[in-house]
């Protein structure tokens, strides 16, 4: 009989809700009462915008950065949107930051090397896919990293207007690949966010605060890709 998969908890995130100020260069999509805002890289940050995925007044997902090798990611094209679904076409910065690495030009990445694409779609809920591509000379040791956190925010918190109160956030569970995040109402009523993460290497709680601004959990993934060059 095969073992059932360890639970385990993360300690509860604490909010940090910046009032939307500045809807510059936001990116959005609406399906049913979810509404999607992210910057143009499709990345969900903590800033005077008010990014993150709502479900009618509520803040569901309030960070969502995805970074390679310890980078963000260069756009190069979109949002593009066509039959329901959004297509952002990303690359690699530079990635040699040992000094050594780059001397050594011939075995390391350079830039624009690797195409990185992210599809995603709104259906009763946030279906997103990334496909990385190596095109350089040799194959690549890749570190995909993706740092998620969720404040429950309602919108007109988002808007600047404190209340007086409001519910508890309650620990993280992860457990095979499936992230919880929950939030106990005043009202009582409990609320879920849940994240599916497909063949997931690592999920930790974020312990640099200064490098994943709202976060909570950090999801990892790391392969070797063969080139395609």
């Amino acid at each position: 009989m095969p073992a059932r998969p360890r639970l385990r908890t993360i300690p509860p995130p604490r909010p940090t809700i910046l009032a939307a100020t500045d809807l510059g260069s936001v990116e959005v999509a609406k399906h049913g009462n979810l509404y999607l805002l992210t910057d143009p890289r499709g990345d969900i940050r903590v800033d005077g915008r008010g990014l993150g995925l709502y479900e009618l007044d509520t803040r569901v997902l309030s960070a969502s950065m995805l970074r390679l090798n310890g980078a963000p990611l260069t756009l190069l094209r979109g949002p593009y949107l066509r039959d329901g679904v959004d297509t952002i076409q990303l690359t690699n910065p530079e990635l040699r930051r040992n000094p050594d690495d780059k001397r050594a030009a011939g075995s390391s990445l350079a830039r624009r090397d690797v195409s990185v694409t992210r599809t995603r779609q709104l259906d009763g809920g946030l279906r997103e896919q990334v496909t990385i591509v190596n095109y350089s000379a040799t194959g690549q040791a890749l570190e995909l990293e993706l740092a998620l956190g969720v404040d429950m925010a309602d919108i007109f918190e988002v808007r600047g207007y404190p209340r007086v109160g409001r519910g508890k956030l309650l620990p993280i569970t992860v457990r095979d690949g499936h992230i919880e995040f929950g939030y106990e109402g005043l009202d009582g009523v409990l609320r879920t966010t849940t994240i599916a993460a497909d063949d997931t290497r690592l999920v930790e709680p974020v312990d640099d605060p200064d490098t994943w601004p709202g976060a909570n959990v950090l999801v990892c993934w790391r392969a070797r890709l063969a080139t395609t060059g």
